[in-house]
């Protein structure tokens, strides 16, 4: 897939999240209960939900097959 439709992919996900952070098939990310993932392709969506305020943090995005999506998650949060 080229950089462009895996952009829009990444993105058309992103909007999904935003209009319903909860239809989606998401998991919660072991050792880290605030954080979720979603699929997009082979990519993989960091997220985490703030009801108090009602926004959604996407934290990161990166290749399901290269961990660094996965490395150093516990800077974020």
């Amino acid at each position: 897939m080229n950089k462009n439709l895996t952009l829009l992919a990444n993105m058309a996900k992103i909007d999904l999240l935003v209009e319903n952070p909860l239809t989606l098939q998401s998991k919660q990310l072991t050792g880290y209960p605030t954080l979720r993932r979603i699929k997009s392709g082979e990519y993989r969506i960091i997220y985490q939900i703030n009801n108090d305020i009602l926004e959604i943090l996407v934290l990161r995005i990166g290749k399901r097959n290269d961990a660094e999506v996965y490395r150093q998650l516990g800077h974020l949060v």
